[in-house]
């Protein structure tokens, strides 16, 4: 049996959330203050408030959905401060290959005009960057890819490598990184606390 990060205690998960998304400047000072003053009443430290006990519909309830949004935009949740892609590099579109393609070109010119010292500096050619953007990304040109899912799920998906893990996809062809259990599951346990312990 394996077990990849799985979260433990969904209140603890809640609970520490949302100090360290403001913490880490996800979430600004305005968030974090007002979710302060309607939580917790400023009367406690907002880092230790327990914010998983606030009734659903309430006042501090919709104050913490700001801090629901990381995660919507396809963040790195194992690093939240790479600047990556989460778009497989397997699915390149012509535009994005002309466009690694140009990159290698200019490149290349680069590389030849700094080992020849009678090349005269050439102009810059015209570079259309709001055409290059890619606003699903802080990783506009596609350089990095945020897991590397396209070789994970490559190799995962290999004879050799299913049997050796002995892993057996009941209902499925493929192997993928996330099952999305939170859309056709209901959770039973919020949290394993006891049951850990017990172990």
């Amino acid at each position: 049996m394996a077990i990849g990060n799985g979260i433990l205690s969904e209140y603890l998960q809640q609970n520490s959330e949302i100090p360290l998304q403001y913490g880490r400047g996800i979430n600004g000072v305005d968030d974090w203050n007002e979710v302060s003053r309607v939580c917790s009443n400023n009367t406690v430290n907002p880092v230790y408030y327990d914010y998983s006990s606030a009734p659903m519909g309430s006042v501090c309830y919709a104050a913490q959905a700001r801090f629901d949004t990381f995660g919507v935009f396809d963040d790195d949740a194992y690093n939240m401060y790479q600047d990556c892609y989460q778009t497989p590099r397997n699915k390149r579109t012509r535009k994005s290959t002309k466009i690694a393609g140009r990159r290698r070109q200019v490149a290349l010119r680069k590389k030849a005009a700094l080992n020849d010292d009678d090349v005269k500096p050439t102009t810059p050619l015209f570079t259309d960057n709001n055409a290059k953007s890619w606003y699903g990304s802080t990783d506009a040109f596609h350089g990095f890819p945020c897991f590397n899912d396209d070789s994970m799920h490559t190799y995962l998906n290999r004879d050799d490598v299913k049997a050796a893990i002995h892993a057996q996809l009941v209902h499925k062809h493929d192997w993928s990184d996330c099952s999305n259990l939170n859309y056709h599951q209901q959770k039973k346990y919020y949290d394993m606390s006891e049951v850990i312990g017990g172990i």
